[in-house]
């Protein structure tokens, strides 16, 4: 056939404005000879140009007409930024999940479900003999070829010489393989060419990364009001169940006010909290924890986070639950941050997550109130959920990034601080108004 087009997507040009066209010819200029795909293309069950999951064209961000231009679009926004090895990676798992849709499952992208992805699972899994590249140990070359001739891969397209698996594939690739899948959908989602990624649904079914209900690993307010919900469940009869009880509440309110990491906690002192002199009274700040490092005055003013009025209040509660006076640490208070419920020594950060974690696993259970998909997210919440919860609160409550970068206290704060000037009093009263308060709402305690 004339113009023949091979599908073995290993790179791209640029997109141009408008060029789709253009982004799928530089797409193919790259491929080498697996089959023509001129027929796919122009078959309307396969090329998705009217998709039943494709958003109308007037809201696509660009200009492509069908599934293999988008998915080219895709790619070659994976060339800016990434590794050689990364592009690549991302091009060669595009390139099986074409051929797979197109010659083994018979469906068009924008048709599929999430009963397809699960097919496709399972194609990874359990990959047709034909299409298993292998050479048995001792089998001759005769030999091989003669397994090859048995185990040809004949299509309505013809025979088509493509082995993309040595075996199938082990549970961890697999997960690996539909991340990759999946941040291809989010993006076809993303611009508007897509209504739904097909593997919204099952996402905690291979734990693919990307994934949550709302925002990305972030809870909803209807989540962290089941949480509030559950923890006011607690049994609190004696000493040790008051203070484990106040000791989850503290942890989640520290966690969401202070917007810190597992490790920042873990690590913290009772003086990482200290006093600071203010117009108009005394605040309070955060002194961060470097790696190796105890907190001390010496440390430089972008480690130094604000506290709100809600982290401080949790605090003072907290110390007055455990035992400890006065209610509000003085600088020479270099006891641990998260103690045990004797008070006398710290918990390590496998154990506060631990603590946390059985927390999101009994409020998804006990919150009939959440959808499933709420649910199951909910039970897949770690600690670093309550640090995204909090960075979307915050950014969206100062509207200022440069503010929030501050009061998140990020890994490259040294590097980006030098070009940020937030004042103090933008800090301080961002971390204010983002602040969580614990609050029950009888409606959702069942």
């Amino acid at each position: 056939m004339a113009g023949t087009q091979i599908v073995e997507v290993v790179g791209a040009q640029a997109v141009e404005p408008g060029g789709a066209e253009t982004a799928g010819k530089s797409l193919t200029n790259r491929m080498s000879g697996l089959l023509d795909i001129s027929p796919i293309l122009e078959d309307p069950r396969l090329n998705g140009a009217n998709g039943a999951r494709r958003a109308p064209p007037e809201q696509c961000d660009f200009s492509v007409s069908n599934d293999f231009e988008a998915i080219a679009a895709w790619l070659e926004t994976k060339r800016t930024g990434k590794s050689s090895r990364t592009a690549e990676a991302y091009m060669r798992e595009a390139q099986r999940f074409m051929l797979w849709a197109w010659l083994v499952r018979g469906e068009a992208i924008s048709d599929m479900r999430a009963e397809s992805m699960l097919a496709y699972a399972e194609f990874l899994r359990n990959p047709p003999a034909e299409l298993v590249n292998t050479r048995p140990r001792g089998m001759s070359t005769a030999a091989v070829r003669a397994k090859a001739a048995n185990l040809r891969f004949i299509t309505a397209y013809g025979e088509v010489k493509w082995k993309p698996f040595n075996g199938g594939l082990t549970p961890e690739n697999i997960q690996y393989t539909l991340t990759i899948i999946g941040a291809m959908f989010r993006w076809l989602v993303s611009i508007g060419y897509l209504v739904r990624s097909p593997l919204e649904p099952i996402r905690h079914e291979f734990r693919i990364k990307g994934y949550s209900h709302g925002n990305r690993n972030a809870l909803s307010d209807r989540q962290w009001h089941a949480i509030v919900a559950y923890v006011e469940l607690m049994p609190r009869s004696n000493t040790d169940e008051m203070r484990e009880y106040e000791r989850v509440r503290f942890l989640l309110m520290i966690f969401l006010n202070m917007r810190l990491r597992l490790s920042e906690i873990a690590q913290s002192r009772m003086n990482s909290f200290r006093p600071r002199r203010a117009a108009g009274g005394t605040n309070w700040e955060w002194l961060g924890v470097r790696k190796g490092d105890r907190p001390s005055a010496k440390l430089r003013d972008e480690h130094a986070v604000p506290a709100p009025t809600a982290a401080i209040d949790a605090l003072s509660r907290y110390r007055e639950a455990m035992g400890i006076a006065p209610k509000l640490p003085e600088i020479d208070d270099s006891r641990p941050l998260i103690l045990n419920l004797s008070a006398s020594a710290a918990i390590g950060k496998s154990q506060i997550y631990k603590i946390l974690k059985s927390v999101f696993r009994g409020a998804a259970e006990a919150a009939s109130a959440l959808e499933e998909d709420e649910r199951q997210a909910l039970r897949s919440a770690s600690t670093h959920w309550l640090r995204h919860t909090a960075a979307t609160k915050v950014v969206n409550a100062s509207g200022d990034l440069m503010s929030a970068q501050k009061l998140l206290n990020h890994a490259d704060l040294k590097t980006t601080s030098r070009y940020l000037h937030a004042s103090r009093d933008k800090l301080e009263l961002a971390s204010e108004v983002s602040s969580y308060r614990w609050r029950l709402d009888p409606a959702d305690v069942r």
